[in-house]
C-alpha cells in the first residue's frame, strides 16, 4: 500500500511541474502583453500631450502676428529694437510694408501672412459698382446676361419689391427656391444664389470679392487675380510693378488705367479695413486663422476685429 502511494507520487511530479511551467509562461506572457501596452497607451498620450502643446503654440504664434500686424498699422513710427523671436523689429516692419494685396509674406520661422486691403476686392453689397460689369463683360458673358445677374443680384440687395426691370416686381422666389433677404448681403451665399447656373463664374467671383469689400477701391491693392480679370495683361503687370516703387506717384497710376474708368471710384489709399489670414506650421500641425479687421484710432480699442474663419 505504501509502495504504490509512493509510487503514484513518483509518477505525478513531472506532471505537476510541467503545468506549473506552463502558467508561468501563461503569466509571463500576459505581463508582457500588458507592458506592452501599458507602453502604446502611454507614448500615445505623449503624442496626444505633443499635438496639444503645438496646437497651443501655433495659436500663440498666429495671436502674436494678428496683434504685431495691427500694432504696425495703428503706429505713426516705429522704432527697430531687439529681436523677436529671432526677427528684429526693423524686419518685421519691412515685411509689413510689402503691400496689402494678399501675397502670401512670411512673417517668421513657420508663420506667413497674407493681407489683404478690402479695397482692393470687389464689393459684393454694390453690385452696381461699374467694375462688376467690366468685369463680367471680360468674362465673355452677354451684355444682356450681364444686366440679367447684376438686376437680380440687386433685388437681392435692396428693400423692396421692385423689379431691377422697369414696371415689373420681383418674383417671390429664385428658380432654385431662395426667398429674396431684401437686406444687404451678410456672406458670400448671394453669390451663389445669382451664378448657380455657372459655378465656375461663381469661384471666380469668390476669388476677387467680398461681403465687406468697399466701394471706393485701389489699384494698388487689387489682388493679382482682380487685376488679371479687369486689365489686359500687360497693365496688368505695370500695376503690379508699381507697387513696390517708392517714388510712384498717383499720375502714374492714372495714365495705366483705361480711360473708361471714373476717378470718383479709384483713389489711391488704404481704407482702414483690411482682411488678414495667418497660417502657422509648427512641427506635424498646420494651424490657419483668418480676421477682418477695422481700424479705429480714435476708439478703444482702436481697432475691431471679426471672426471670418
Amino acid at each position: 500500500m505504501t509502495v504504490r502511494e509512493a509510487g503514484t507520487l513518483i509518477s505525478t511530479r513531472p506532471r505537476q511541474s510541467g503545468v506549473a511551467l506552463l502558467q508561468v509562461l501563461l503569466l509571463g506572457a500576459i505581463i508582457s502583453l500588458l507592458a506592452i501596452r501599458f507602453t502604446e497607451t502611454a507614448r500615445d498620450q505623449i503624442s496626444i500631450a505633443g499635438q496639444f502643446e503645438d496646437r497651443v503654440l501655433a495659436q500663440f504664434a498666429a495671436h502674436s502676428a494678428f496683434r504685431e500686424i495691427i500694432f504696425f498699422q495703428l503706429s505713426d513710427s516705429v522704432e527697430a529694437g531687439p529681436s523677436v523671436d529671432g526677427d528684429s523689429a526693423e524686419s518685421l516692419i519691412r515685411k509689413n510694408d510689402k503691400g496689402f494685396n494678399g501675397a502670401p509674406i512670411k512673417w517668421r520661422q513657420g508663420v506667413s501672412v497674407e493681407i489683404q486691403d478690402l479695397n482692393g476686392l470687389l464689393p459684393q453689397i454694390w453690385p452696381q459698382h461699374p467694375l462688376w460689369e467690366r468685369l463680367l463683360i471680360r468674362k465673355s458673358i452677354p451684355e444682356d446676361e450681364v444686366a440679367r445677374y447684376l438686376g437680380i443680384w440687386q433685388d437681392l440687395q435692396d428693400n423692396d419689391i421692385q423689379s431691377w426691370m422697369l414696371g415689373d416686381v420681383e418674383p417671390s422666389s429664385l428658380p432654385a427656391g431662395q426667398t429674396y433677404p431684401n437686406g444687404l448681403a451678410q456672406s458670400d451665399k448671394l453669390v451663389s444664389w445669382v451664378f448657380a447656373d455657372q459655378p465656375p463664374l461663381v469661384e471666380s467671383i469668390l476669388e476677387v470679392s467680398d461681403v465687406h469689400g468697399t466701394y471706393n477701391t485701389n489699384p494698388l491693392n487689387y489682388s493679382d487675380a482682380l487685376l488679371n480679370a479687369l486689365f489686359d495683361p500687360g497693365v496688368a503687370q505695370e500695376i503690379m510693378s508699381l507697387r513696390s516703387d517708392p517714388s510712384r506717384s498717383s499720375v502714374a497710376l492714372k495714365m495705366l488705367l483705361p480711360s473708361g474708368l471714373k476717378e470718383d471710384y479709384i483713389f489711391e489709399h488704404s481704407s482702414g479695413r483690411f482682411k488678414l489670414d495667418v497660417t502657422v506650421e509648427l512641427n506635424s500641425f498646420r494651424w490657419r486663422e483668418k480676421r477682418i479687421v477695422h481700424l479705429r484710432a480714435g476708439s478703444q480699442p482702436p481697432f475691431r476685429m471679426i471672426l471670418n474663419n
